[in-house]
C-alpha cells in the first residue's frame, strides 16, 4: 500500500510565511483560512511544500518541526524572500547538497542554528547576516565563504571549531564583516585571518 504523504500549507499574511500542517488524508479547504484558529504543527520528515503566494518576504520553518531534507525546487518560486528561518531542525551536510538555497537571490537573513551541519553549506552572496550556531562544524575551508561579500554578521558558536581547524583563508572574501561570534567553540587561540573590517567591543 503506498503511503500518502503529508501535505503542508504556507499561508501568507502580510509578507510573511505562516505554517500550517494538514494531515495526510486531509483535503484543503477553498475557504479562506481562520487565522485566528489554524493548527500550527510540526512538518513530517518527508512532508511535501506548497506555496501559496510569490510575494512572501519571510518564512519561519523553526522550532517544532522535523525537517531533514531540502528538495532542490524547495524555495522557487520565492523571488522576494529576504528573511528565512531554518533553525531546530535536523538539517545536515546531504539536505544542502543540491543548493537548494540558490534562487533566492535577495535572502539577507539565515537562520541555520540548531542543526546538523559540520560544514558551510552553499549560500546565496546576498546574505548580510547568517546563523549557524549550535551545529556540529568542525573546519572552515579556504573556499567555504566564497562568494559572500556582503555578509555583515556571522555567528558560528557552539559548534567543535578549533584554530587548528579555521584555514587563514576562510574568511578572505569576508571583506565588510562587522561582527563575528566564535564563543563557545574548542578556541586556545584567536584563529588566523580575521577581516580587518571586525568591529572591536
Amino acid at each position: 500500500m503506498r503511503t500518502q504523504r503529508a501535505r503542508i500549507v504556507f499561508i501568507w499574511l502580510s509578507g510573511t510565511i505562516l505554517l500550517s500542517g494538514l494531515g495526510a488524508h486531509s483535503e484543503p479547504s477553498s475557504a479562506a483560512p481562520d487565522l485566528e484558529t489554524a493548527a500550527i504543527r510540526p512538518l513530517e520528515a518527508d512532508a511535501a511544500v506548497t506555496v501559496l503566494d510569490p510575494h512572501v518576504s519571510s518564512a519561519t520553518l523553526s522550532s517544532e518541526n522535523d525537517i531533514r531534507g531540502l528538495e532542490p525546487q524547495a524555495f522557487y518560486g520565492l523571488p522576494n524572500m529576504d528573511t528565512l528561518d531554518l533553525s531546530k531542525n535536523q538539517l545536515d551536510d546531504e539536505s544542502f547538497s543540491q543548493n537548494p538555497l540558490s534562487n533566492l537571490t535577495f535572502l539577507k537573513k539565515l537562520n541555520l542554528d540548531g542543526n546538523q551541519l559540520t560544514r558551510i553549506p552553499a549560500l546565496p552572496a546576498s546574505l548580510t547576516e547568517l546563523k549557524i550556531n549550535d551545529n556540529k562544524l568542525s573546519t572552515l575551508s579556504p573556499s567555504c565563504f566564497k562568494g559572500l561579500t556582503n555578509l555583515l554578521n556571522l555567528e558560528l558558536r557552539e559548534n567543535i571549531l578549533h584554530e587548528d581547524s579555521v584555514s587563514p583563508l576562510a574568511f578572505r572574501p569576508l571583506k565588510g564583516l562587522l561582527i563575528l561570534r566564535l564563543d563557545n567553540n574548542r578556541f586556545r587561540s584567536l584563529p588566523l585571518g580575521l577581516p580587518h573590517s571586525l568591529q572591536v567591543h
